[in-house]
């Protein structure tokens, strides 16, 4: 039930972002939202010549680093006051980038060169240097002993790199978000939108966000088809890993599974059992827009939330910006406060900005703090100041080195192998060993071979799940999330750390994609989703609680 609010309220804050949304018949003042979207996702697409052959710089400053915490841990200490400055190009259709650092650390000036050229990643060995400083312990080669150039040849993170940048995901991706806006926008209030002279007004507060729920899963029971069709689109966009036909039947299995079960959708008293056990209050969120392609507006988001049991704070975010022809002025402010109640602990952070844009420049200045305090006690302080601008650049030229074995090295010749696979730095072929993997003494069928990988078996994270009774599904490019009651997992694909229910966890090995299919270590699912975990010879056994 709790799976449906959560998906409910993303695709209502879809809004926020202002894609482009069309293609459905609309009348008043909701086609008027709707063609205002449209215009600003045309904005969206030009874009991307930022992330195709372009050059720039950014300057990284830490401004405050203190509190007990860092008492603790010396070399973190020292971060106080370093500066990193990049000067960088960038040709996405020659699979080019090019990296020039410079970092202020401890009183020391240290500077290198990173690329990447299709699936190598190269970089000087300057940075050796820059580890043993920062920890002598750390185990590094010599940086005399070693070539100019140190390489890695890593097709799977190159591709998730080239993929992130690919402006042609983006052209695909923004047709399809716009049928999926506009689903949402026929299912919206008529109250909450409303046009007056050039601007127009999107607004919503607790009763308003709770009627638009109520409106839209009712919109997606009659029209089920529908949604899971826009909204498999738009999953197997941003994540590509993912099988349109697959993702599209685990949505109807889903919505029928629920519909049966009498969970889909909500009743009024369903839905404010859910505000009130999650204690989320939409205070007010507001969006006054141009109607065309000049002008000014203002976003304004005021947000709270207090389970009653350990976690409470409020979020509010204002931005305002300013269009004119090509040119986009604005700046930003962000206020997040949260109170862990058990450890009696206190988190804020704070960010604010200005920034601008043309079709071929873009600028921005902003700036960071977080403070964590545990009674009057500070342990962490942390300011972030950041500049960074960019030009559009046809002509851009990588310097990409040419290797050869006089000047260059491969890293996994650095190291021995029972190293480098202990690390984690590289995937060592032919160590997976293969297993078996029994629940409640029926054998789990994987689409993919499951393996020992450093200790630990990997599996498709969809095949488990299902079997133990949870869910799954990705957003953004390497976001998992795993659902089973009230319990919602969330793992990062090449990350060894993972969120259950709002609290960050540790992992030994990160999550991984094989064949594509997205792999994750059986014990940490297993155990989150209640099963105990036995193991003999090759095969792994698991029982439910």
């Amino acid at each position: 039930m709790k799976k449906y609010f959560v998906s409910m309220l993303t695709l209502l804050f879809c809004l926020i972002l202002m894609f482009p949304a069309g293609a459905q018949t609309l009348t008043g003042d909701k086609q008027a939202l709707v063609n205002k979207i449209n215009l600003e996702g045309q904005q969206l697409q030009t874009q991307t010549q930022f992330t195709e052959t372009a050059q720039g710089s950014a300057e990284y400053r830490i401004t405050r680093l203190d509190g007990t915490l860092l008492m603790m841990t010396k070399e973190l200490a020292n971060i106080q006051g370093a500066k990193l400055n990049l000067d960088y190009q960038i040709n996405s259709p020659a699979q080019q980038l090019g990296f020039k650092w410079k970092l202020s650390y401890n009183g020391k000036d240290y500077q290198g060169d990173v690329f990447l050229s299709g699936s190598q990643i190269i970089f000087t060995k300057d940075v050796l240097q820059l580890i043993k400083d920062i920890n002598p312990a750390q185990d590094v080669p010599d940086p005399k002993s070693v070539p100019q150039y140190i390489y890695v040849d890593d097709p799977e993170l190159a591709n998730m790199w080239w993929a992130m940048l690919d402006s042609t995901k983006v052209q695909q991706m923004v047709p399809r978000l716009t049928n999926l806006i506009a689903f949402i926008v026929e299912a919206m209030p008529d109250k909450s939108v409303r046009v007056s002279g050039d601007k127009i007004t999107l607004q919503l507060d607790q009763q308003d966000l709770k009627d638009a729920i109520l409106s839209l899963t009712a919109k997606i029971k009659a029209e089920p088809d529908r949604f899971a069709t826009l909204l498999a689109e738009y999953v197997t966009t941003v994540d590509a890993t993912q099988s349109f036909a697959e993702t599209k039947a685990q949505i109807l299995r889903d919505l029928q599974d629920s519909i049966k079960n009498g969970e889909f959708p909500p009743t009024v008293e369903q839905i404010d059992q859910f505000f009130k056990e999650t204690g989320l209050t939409l205070e007010s969120l507001s969006y006054t827009m141009p109607e065309g392609t000049n002008g000014a507006g203002t976003f304004n988001l005021s947000l709270r939330f207090d389970d009653q049991k350990n976690v409470a704070g409020h979020i509010n975010m204002v931005t305002e910006q300013t269009r004119n022809g090509d040119k986009l002025d604005g700046k930003l402010s962000l206020d997040v406060k949260v109170n862990i109640k058990d450890q009696g602990m206190d988190v804020g952070a704070s960010m604010s900005g200005t920034y601008s844009q043309s079709k071929t420049s873009a600028a921005s200045d902003s700036s960071l703090q977080v403070n964590v305090l545990s009674g009057q006690l500070p342990l962490l302080n942390i300011g972030l100041n950041v500049l960074s601008k960019a030009n559009v650049d046809k002509n851009v030229k990588v310097d990409v080195p040419t290797l050869t074995p006089a000047n260059s090295v491969d890293l996994k010749s650095l190291m021995p192998e029972d190293k480098v696979e202990a690390k984690g730095l590289l995937p060592i072929p032919g160590r997976e060993q293969p297993v078996n993997v029994v629940l409640n003494g029926q054998p789990i069928g994987f689409d993919v071979q499951p393996f020992v990988q450093d200790k630990r078996t990997m599996v498709p994270v969809r095949n488990l799940a299902q079997a133990l009774g949870g869910h799954v599904y990705f957003t953004n490019n390497n976001e998992v999330h795993i659902i089973k009651g009230n319990k919602n997992i969330v793992m990062f694909i090449g990350e060894d750390k993972y969120i259950v229910n709002g609290i960050t966890r540790q992992m030994d090995v990160p999550v991984s994609v094989k064949a594509g299919r997205t792999m994750v270590p059986l014990r940490f699912v297993a155990e989150e989703l209640g099963c105990q975990i036995g193991l003999a010879d090759n095969t792994v056994y698991l029982r439910t609680k």
